[in-house]
């Protein structure tokens, strides 16, 4: 039995405890947003598939704030809205991951193309792409793009086409690496592969553990471009793209053991 006095002692010493608590850093948390677009029959649902993989993949590193889309659910709107509803959660050493498959397009005169979602409006351009990540106020972003002439997206923004109250909100400037990760250049097509060596499903196996060259149980960016490049170059004869502001050692996965599924489609896209 503690005593008054005793009490009266361990009160001041309990405040202080929730205090210190209070002002200790939360954990970095991870966010991931995924689509896939293969309502056209070309695609034949390969996109979709090559995108579950990725949630698979971060699922098993354990992350649980996924915001998934696949075929008609990938509309311009549900697209800004998942970036929306991140950005009013993700903050300081916070990771946000986009990934996405299906059809790329190219247009100089109005954004440098962008890709293609299945609603009436039917796109989501590069620039406002670029919009959408700068108004993450998160330490790491991180995009994962599989279509054609997603290269498009290194091009100097031209002007913001959303409309101020389809952004987020503008948080206070957070120093960040921003890496973007795109399957061809600005001119080139994109391309899947019934031994699943395409670029998304191969940058999930780098990711994995196939691009730890050093055994360090990290995949630094690095090492993953040294890993799927030289596949789809040799492959496809395109160029992956890996463009942005990072460091060559920036670290996007831990390795863990991962069973890795079969691949078997091929199409262009």
């Amino acid at each position: 039995m503690v005593s008054s006095k005793g009490a009266l002692l361990l009160r001041p010493l309990l405040v202080a405890v929730l205090a210190v608590c209070s002002l200790w850093p939360a954990a970095a948390r991870t966010y991931v947003i995924a689509a896939a677009v293969d309502v056209n029959s070309t695609l034949k649902g390969y996109a979709e598939r090559n995108v579950r993989l990725a949630v698979s993949f971060f699922t098993r590193q354990g992350v649980t704030d996924i915001r998934q889309l696949y075929g008609r659910e990938v509309t311009r709107e549900a697209l800004i809205a998942a970036f929306r509803q991140v950005a009013a959660e993700a903050r300081g050493d916070d990771e946000v991951f986009f990934v996405y498959a299906g059809h790329g397009y190219v247009a100089t005169s109005i954004h440098h193309g962008g890709i293609t979602t299945a609603d009436a409006k039917g796109y989501l351009g590069y620039d406002e792409i670029q919009e959408l990540l700068s108004r993450l106020g998160v330490g790491k972003k991180v995009a994962f793009i599989n279509s054609c002439y997603s290269g498009g997206l290194t091009a100097p923004k031209k002007r913001p086409k959303l409309k101020r109250s389809a952004l987020p909100p503008a948080r206070a400037r957070v120093k960040a690496d921003v890496m973007l990760y795109l399957s061809s250049k600005a001119d080139e097509p994109s391309y899947l592969s019934t031994d699943g060596e395409d670029f998304l499903s191969t940058v999930i196996r780098g990711l994995e553990g196939r691009a730890d060259t050093n055994a360090d149980s990290y995949v630094t960016a690095r090492e993953l471009f040294n890993y799927v490049n030289p596949i789809i170059l040799k492959k496809f004869g395109v160029h992956p793209q890996m463009w942005g502001r990072f460091d060559d050692n920036l670290r996007l996965s831990k390795v863990k053991p991962a069973v890795r599924p079969p691949f078997p489609f091929q199409s262009a896209h």
